[in-house]
């Protein structure tokens, strides 16, 4: 995970951690590697191995946020109803 003190995900990285899953749920808080819990953005970047399948995401986002499999976007975000009723997008993945 990449995280950076702005909320666009450009600039400096601010600190970096290897993670087993994502989910970045802080709560009101926020990472220790970044300065403003209102200012700050996170992106996981990874291999993670699918069976071959359609395949259904859901995003609980606070602000604003997207999800993109492959270089596709699948869900993008505001924080209106986003975080409260999840944002789901679809993929169709090769597998392996």
């Amino acid at each position: 995970m990449e995280y950076y003190n702005n909320d666009k995900r450009e600039g400096e990285v601010v600190g970096t951690e290897c993670v087993d899953s994502i989910n970045g749920n802080w709560g009101r808080g926020k990472p220790d590697q970044v300065d403003d819990v209102d200012n700050f953005s996170a992106k996981f970047t990874g291999i993670i191995e699918f069976e071959p399948g359609e395949y259904e995401f859901t995003a609980f986002i606070d602000d604003i946020g997207e999800v993109l499999i492959d270089g596709n976007k699948i869900i993008e975000a505001g924080w209106q109803t986003a975080y409260r009723d999840g944002t789901t997008g679809q993929a169709k993945l090769s597998g392996k």
